[in-house]
């Protein structure tokens, strides 16, 4: 089956385990579901046994669990502070670039109690201030010491761990490192809503999984270099530029279920992942890949009639644009009439 591709399975469950935003991307969500509904009911994903394994990067680098990412809270990017609330004891890690060491050094910088209060993020000169502590460390990977544990940022609630960089000039950027499946379901919960169909929480589950090993491959493909803000170094951010990812705000017992229950799924096309980009609205008719995002032709990307999204509030909708700027756009010499 060139659409579905499972990559991880458990043998001890006898089966499969466990960049939003109206013209921003290509596919529409609904036929995205409507696709992997079909493909599910049809039997598509083989239920023989096999190594569990997570393919990510390249066919050469095997994993036997699933990898680590990196997401850029962008409300947290280069901002003077940030306050903080760990509810577990914690060790401080110095940063390091490699998945395969879960992005954290084997030096060992400090540990902390549980935090009873939110306390504040900041840097100073060649260091982090966490409250009272001063940390003499440019990059550093807050981890809890249970698995169970939730780091606040903010209002908000992250699994994981939570690294804290200074980027420029005084300033940090908060990033939440964490598994795949257990980013997954802050992603299905802020892309749908918990009380939607489980199949269809499944489907996007499958979509997000797949959009996010695309990005790991495609990022380990090129050299990381830095932007006018000096830092590049993430997989993906948490809006809709890559998928929305909310922590635990919105995540519920039916989105951690579609995770579990898709768990290792992805997509791919002539045994490639690719580049499974999905929207709320199309407007009545997907577009091609190729002529928005310079894709390279394949079938799951062609553009194809939806019915599905003429509820939505974006599905109609006006522009207006004067003769002089559709003239500019189209890079066309002259003037109005």
């Amino acid at each position: 089956m060139k659409d579905i591709e499972r990559i991880a399975y458990s043998p001890a469950e006898g089966g499969i385990n466990s960049e939003r935003g109206a013209g921003l991307y290509v596919l529409c969500s609904m036929v995205m579901v409507v696709l992997m509904v079909m493909l599910l009911s049809g039997g598509c994903v083989s239920t023989s046994e096999v190594t569990p394994f997570y393919r990510y990067e390249t066919r050469r680098k095997i994993l036997d669990s699933p990898p680590y990412l990196q997401i850029l809270l962008t409300e947290y990017h280069n901002v003077s502070s940030a306050f903080i609330k760990v509810n577990s004891t914690y060790k401080i890690y110095s940063y390091s670039p490699g998945r395969e060491n879960k992005f954290i050094s084997g030096y060992q910088v400090s540990t902390g109690r549980s935090m009873v209060n939110e306390v504040r993020v900041s840097a100073s000169e060649n260091a982090i201030n966490i409250g009272d502590i001063v940390i003499f460390n440019d990059d550093i990977v807050i981890v809890p010491t249970s698995d169970m544990a939730l780091i606040q940022v903010g209002k908000r609630n992250y699994r994981g761990w939570l690294r804290i960089k200074v980027t420029q000039k005084g300033k940090i950027t908060l990033v939440n490192i964490i598994d795949m499946e257990s980013y997954l379901p802050g992603v299905v919960s802020s892309e749908m809503d918990e009380g939607w169909p489980e199949i269809s929480l499944s489907a996007q589950a499958i979509a997000a999984r797949s959009f996010a090993f695309f990005r790991i491959k495609n990022r380990a493909s090129r050299k990381q270099g830095g932007g006018a803000d000096g830092f590049r170094d993430y997989d993906l951010t948490d809006d809709v530029f890559s998928q929305v990812y909310k922590g635990e705000e919105r995540t519920g017992p039916k989105t951690r279920q579609a995770v579990e229950n898709t768990r290792g799924v992805i997509l791919s096309y002539d045994a490639i992942i690719f580049n499974s980009l999905f929207s709320s609205t199309c407007g009545g008719h997907t577009e091609p890949g190729e002529l928005v995002f310079g894709l390279t032709p394949i079938t799951p990307l062609r553009g194809r009639p939806c019915g599905f999204c003429f509820h939505s509030k974006r599905s109609n909708w006006q522009v207006r644009f004067s003769e002089d700027e559709i003239i500019k756009s189209l890079g066309l010499s002259g003037g109005g009439a």
